[in-house]
């Protein structure tokens, strides 16, 4: 069994105010990854994914093409890959603290 690695992302775009945090971090859930999410300053979305390393690939291809992610309009721009961010406990948002939102439907 290979070990679950961990990841940091930005994301750009339409990112904040749209239930982008709570999108990513249901579609992290509902695929076997614990994330978490936060927003940014300068309008960007910090956000980190643990488990298997090719289910966090297909998760990030996700969210990168589907246009939008989800009922409200948040839309991505680019997703970067960073080094280092924020621990999991440390974030807005996260696939434990999460909860479902009748009006929220995503699309990843």
């Amino acid at each position: 069994m290979t070990e679950p690695v961990t990841k940091y992302f930005r994301a750009i775009g339409d990112v904040q105010g749209v239930f982008f945090r709570k999108t990513i971090c249901l579609a992290a859930k509902f695929k076997g990854l614990v994330g978490g999410a936060s927003n940014l300053s300068n309008g960007q979305v910090e956000f980190i994914l643990t488990g298997k390393e090719d289910t966090i690939s297909q998760l990030i291809k996700s969210i990168e093409k589907t246009k939008p992610l989800n009922n409200f309009g948040a839309e991505v721009i680019d997703v970067l890959e960073v080094k280092k961010g924020r621990d999991l406990e440390s974030h807005q948002m996260t696939t434990l603290n999460v909860t479902s939102f009748s009006m929220l439907h995503t699309y990843i």
